[in-house]
């Protein structure tokens, strides 16, 4: 029942009315997006899709990470993988760069806290990770 609670302030806190625009930013915390869809969740998988289609998608966070690992995508950008979950030694959101960053993030370490902007894409889970492009780094 706590987390049902925990979960509908959560929705009441990002929903804004639901007359939020992409461009705004998401107040909301890795941690609690990762209740609403992840490991701990109530939800069915039914309810998690609809919850990320009017709540999430296409909208923007700042969330900062432990850098997992940065690599290149084959097609051009780059790919940045972290991990948000103290008790993991994975990565839970792989985010996607231009290249205009590749210089700044040639100088990031594995295992650094590294804070980003990004636009949620896919919703992760239990088994899978979140999506997110569109990124930038307030440290640029």
């Amino acid at each position: 029942m706590k987390c049902v609670v925990l979960c509908l302030a959560i929705l009441a806190l990002v929903a804004g009315g639901g007359r939020l625009s992409a461009e705004e930013i998401l107040a909301v915390s890795f941690g609690q997006v990762d209740k609403i869809f992840g490991e701990e969740s109530r939800f069915t998988e039914l309810q998690k899709d609809q919850i990320w289609d009017e709540r999430f998608k296409g909208r923007y966070v700042v969330w900062a990470g432990l850098v997992y690992d940065i690599d290149t995508r084959w097609f051009g950008g780059i790919l940045l993988y972290f991990n948000h979950r103290k008790e993991s030694s994975s990565y839970q959101v792989r985010v996607a760069a231009e290249d205009k960053y590749k210089d700044f993030l040639l100088a990031v370490q594995k295992g650094q806290l590294l804070k980003y902007k990004a636009r949620l894409v896919e919703r992760g889970g239990t088994f899978s990770t979140y999506r997110l492009d569109d990124c930038s780094f307030p440290e640029w």
